[in-house]
């Protein structure tokens, strides 16, 4: 779209880092809410949308580290040998999440996912263990994005190809 139309985008990351960092009910974050909400009411827009929803963490697990991992918040890759794959299996905490069945293993030949709302740590990203996180399977309705659609008619649960076919009318207009 931008490469066709003067498309202006603004980006609130404060919102995100502070969710991460003191939960999704703290005053900070609703403070920050506040303000956004107020730049947005003196803003002219066509759509507002979110890339993902975040959710509170309830739950802390670790899972093993080895010489061939990738681990997240949320989730943990692994590759090596059958052996070695099935020997991290026996010690994932497969009560806190579940083992992912991807085709391409250029992700990992050995996928946990962590529940929604227990996060992963240590991890390669933190250096303490965050209050709220995304990037879970999305089906918890706190992972849901979001979108405000600045026209007249009763637009709500669009999907996203009829996200898209608005966004692509309003631009080619």
């Amino acid at each position: 779209f931008a490469k066709k139309k003067n498309i202006d985008f603004i980006y609130f990351g404060e919102l995100d880092k502070l969710a991460h960092k003191y939960g999704t009910n703290s005053i900070k974050v609703k403070k920050a809410i506040e303000k956004i909400d107020r730049k947005i009411s003196e803003m002219r827009f066509d759509i507002i949308f979110s890339d993902h929803g975040m959710i509170n963490v309830s739950k802390i697990i670790s899972v093993p580290i080895t010489s061939d991992c990738f681990i997240d918040s949320d989730m943990a890759r692994y590759w090596g040998k059958e052996e070695e794959l099935k020997e991290i299996k026996e010690k994932l905490p497969l009560e806190s999440g579940k083992i992912l069945d991807w085709e391409n293993k250029k992700y990992g030949q050995l996928i946990f996912m962590a529940k929604t709302g227990t996060l992963i740590f240590p991890n390669f990203w933190e250096k303490k263990p965050s209050k709220a996180m995304h990037g879970y399977d999305g089906k918890h309705k706190d992972m849901k994005a979001f979108y405000i659609i600045k026209e007249l008619g009763d637009k709500k649960n669009l999907k996203v190809n009829e996200l898209h076919r608005i966004i692509k009318n309003k631009i080619y207009q």
